[in-house]
């Protein structure tokens, strides 16, 4: 059974194309040991973190519009569900494409 983390970095890549299209770059670095995982993006008019950990089943995600002085969570703590998990991450993705605009 593939983890969280695992499934949640997959989910991001099904995601992410339209923000790539855009000028986004995403940069994931994956800590196995620790059972976590950080996606960075980094794009025109925004920056963006996804923080992912094992434990608690837990998934962050923050938007940072560069015209504004600190950044907006977005959801944070655990997930109930994939869908969830994948609700969360659309929801950003969306965020980063109004924020592009």
């Amino acid at each position: 059974m593939q983890s969280f983390v695992a499934s949640v970095i997959e989910a991001w890549a099904q995601l992410a194309p339209p923000l790539l299209v855009r000028g986004f770059t995403c940069n994931t670095k994956q800590r196995t040991d620790l059972g976590k995982a950080v996606i960075q993006l980094v794009g025109p008019g925004a920056t963006a973190l996804i923080e992912i950990w094992e434990q608690g089943r837990s998934l962050d995600t923050t938007l940072h519009p560069v015209s504004s002085p600190r950044g907006t969570i977005l959801a944070g703590g655990s997930c109930q569900s994939h869908a969830e998990a994948i609700g969360r991450l659309a929801a950003l993705r969306d965020a980063l494409l109004h924020a592009t605009q």
